[in-house]
């Protein structure tokens, strides 16, 4: 099955993220289906997997490392990911 959604109303990473965030999860679960795959946009989010027991023994909370996220610039080239505790250099830039 090949659906193609477009909208009036929103911009198109907008209707990529709802097909990728919602409608491909909820389509993946039904019964029989083994695979559900959203592509024709950029991904306009970075998805982030943490450690929770990492993340505890450096005594960083989840909001933290979302607040971290939310205010770095994805249109820059970033050399490093730090803070009071640790300082990671980066070898590629972001895009």
């Amino acid at each position: 099955m090949i659906l193609a959604l477009t909208s009036d109303t929103l911009p198109q990473p907008q209707i990529f993220e709802f097909a990728d965030s919602i409608l491909g999860q909820k389509l993946s679960q039904v019964d029989g289906v083994s695979q559900a795959l959203i592509s024709g946009a950029e991904k306009s989010a970075v998805r982030v997997q943490v450690n929770p027991g990492a993340l505890a023994a450096a005594n960083v909370s989840l909001e933290e490392v979302r607040s971290t996220l939310s205010q770095a610039n994805v249109n820059l080239p970033l050399g490093s990911f730090d803070d009071n505790r640790f300082r990671t250099p980066s070898s590629s830039t972001v895009r």
